[in-house]
């Protein structure tokens, strides 16, 4: 029997109400994790180089699809795990802890609520994944300045950062991926709707 499908103006309604949900952790830790890059570059750093690995790092962000393939941490879930990935999951948007508010909000809440949903998904993961890869790059190049130029202990605070903000989000998004084509076999709709628009690991 098919699932009563939600009227579109309570769809519209948990949409934005997720948006704003999603928005605290967001910027929670962008401010905390980028405030001290911004602070470095405009105090030691000349504004051409700042500008030289913006642009290294928007190249990266573009590299080819078979680029982020080759860079797939596991193929299996139980690999992030170990490297503590749930523990980022939980205070990351769409984590445990904001979808254990959505669904006191909204019971019965789930990120994705149908089959096309899937596609949506994973666009996005496919989008962070490559913005926090981009800005890695920035963030390692900025680190390295650091060393070159003897300030160590700025060079440790922006590796920190880097390795939070940048490196497990990463990982994070794909084993959000890896997680979906897991999940999509048990729902009903799912898998056949992954195999038909050939949506996997990338």
């Amino acid at each position: 029997m098919k699932k009563a499908q939600l009227p579109p103006g309570r769809m519209a309604h948990i949409r934005r109400t997720t948006a704003l949900y999603n928005m605290v952790p967001n910027l929670t830790w962008t401010i905390l994790h980028l405030a001290p890059v911004t602070v470095f570059c405009f105090t030691w750093m000349r504004p051409l180089w700042v500008y030289v690995l913006l642009v290294a790092a928007l190249l990266v962000a573009l590299l080819p699809a078979i680029v982020y393939r080759k860079m797939q941490l596991g193929a299996e879930v139980a690999v992030y795990k170990r490297i503590g990935i749930m523990w980022v999951r939980r205070f990351s948007q769409d984590g445990d802890i904001i979808n254990r508010l959505l669904r006191k909000r909204f019971p019965g809440y789930k990120v994705i609520h149908e089959p096309a949903g899937v596609r949506r998904y994973i666009l996005r993961a496919n989008m962070n994944e490559r913005f926090h890869c981009g800005l890695f790059a920035f963030m390692t190049g900025i680190m390295v300045f650091a060393v070159v130029q003897a300030h160590y202990i700025w060079a440790l605070v922006i590796a920190i950062n880097n390795v939070l903000y940048n490196l497990y989000p990463m990982f994070l998004q794909q084993y959000n991926r890896i997680r979906l084509r897991e999940i999509s076999h048990h729902r009903e709709g799912f898998d056949m709707f992954m195999r038909k628009e050939r949506i996997g690991l990338y």
